[in-house]
């Protein structure tokens, strides 16, 4: 509130973020409509880099707003059966070992775990299957293990951690 608009980049919903001394990337989990400013783009997600170095905020990765997604018309067995490039509600972020990042989704609909690289943008890595009272729960806290074999990532219901074994060096190359 600080700031007037056209003075600073707002989100509704900032979630993840990872860092180190370079920048940080950090999720911006959607904005829908009543969420934006007049004029401004509605959205399943972005990724974002905070370049510390060059003090810029570049926008990593879009998630367009896929209507369908949310106004409950597709039982959750039909939004499985959808492609694998419907992404809504990106979380928690981790940088890889190998570049590229693993990010959680926690949207309304089917969530896994989305791959992205600057090479090859945003793809599905992982996808929960698994229905909790009637929804599909979100996942959580991807990161790897310190010999950068597994990936570990959770299901917040009912509460599963999962190893998942490569080949990571290939996907995120």
């Amino acid at each position: 509130m600080q700031f007037g608009d056209g003075e600073v980049t707002r989100s509704k919903k900032l979630e993840g973020a990872w860092g180190d001394e370079h920048g940080v990337f950090f999720a911006a989990s959607f904005a829908h409509d009543g969420d934006v400013p007049a004029g401004g783009v509605i959205h399943d997600g972005q990724i974002w880099y905070l370049d510390h170095q060059r003090q810029v905020l570049v926008l990593k990765a879009y998630f367009p707003y896929i209507a369908f997604l949310h106004d409950g018309s597709l039982t959750l067995e039909q939004q499985k059966s959808l492609p694998t490039d419907y992404f809504d509600g990106p979380d928690n972020v981790h940088v890889t070992p190998y570049g590229g990042l693993v990010v959680a989704e926690d949207g309304d609909g089917v969530n896994g775990l989305i791959g992205w690289t600057p090479e090859e943008g945003a793809f599905r890595l992982a996808r929960n299957d698994i229905d909790f009272d009637g929804g599909n729960s979100e996942m959580t806290g991807p990161t790897f293990s310190p010999d950068r074999r597994l990936l570990f990532a959770n299901v917040q219901e009912p509460g599963h951690c999962y190893a998942i074994q490569g080949p990571f060096r290939r996907t995120f190359r």
